[in-house]
């Protein structure tokens, strides 16, 4: 359930920041909201499953949103496209207060789309994440991420499926994000295919 006030007056011949009219002061409550909704946000999620909830308030403005706010995701899956992976057995908890966000607990297991040409194998593929990030008009700036793959899968398309062991600490700004690792990080399987035509 959702209550309280989007003052917005969507122009569609002004930039987005423009069609704020007001303070926002939304309050957002659901235990039982379909994970299938981040298609909205990207396209490349598909068949997704599971159940979210959130409990928190949005204030500032539309073009410079304020959240603060507790979301969680118990026993999701989906299917990113663009990676070629499905991910199932997610569980994930964050929480958003003023301008920062904590991911304090992101879990999956994975496995490739296409498996031509991998030897199917019993172990586990896991990948666990912990960060938090500060927010710019609703937008995450740097970020701060630690990374743990378990054997996991973390690309498994027809032309490139890749398998991966180790611990990784991300930072920086979206795309030129650093990654640092303590030990290196072991392809445990690759497979890359390169077509000639």
């Amino acid at each position: 359930a959702r209550s309280g006030p989007v003052p917005v007056e969507i122009d569609l011949r002004q930039e987005s920041r423009a069609w704020s009219e007001g303070q926002l002061d939304l309050t957002l409550v659901g235990e039982a909201i379909p994970i299938g909704l981040l298609s909205v946000i990207d396209a490349g999620i598909v068949e997704a499953s599971g159940l979210a909830s959130v409990d928190g308030v949005i204030r500032g403005t539309f073009a410079d949103p304020i959240p603060d706010l507790d979301a969680s995701i118990t026993d999701g899956a989906l299917t990113y496209l663009p990676v070629g992976l499905r991910l199932r057995d997610i569980q994930a908890t964050l929480n958003a207060g003023q301008r920062r966000v904590k991911l304090t607990k992101f879990v999956a297991r994975t496995s490739p789309l296409n498996q031509v040409g991998l030897i199917e194998d019993r172990k586990g593929s896991r990948i666990s994440v912990t960060g938090a990030t500060n927010l710019a008009q609703g937008f995450p700036e740097e970020l701060s991420a630690r990374v743990g793959l378990d054997e996991a899968w973390v690309m498994g398309t027809y032309e490139a499926a890749v398998r991966l062991d180790g611990q990784m600490l991300v930072s920086g700004k979206w795309p030129k994000l650093n990654v640092i690792t303590d030990e290196p990080i072991e392809l445990v399987t690759g497979r890359a295919v390169y077509n000639s035509d």
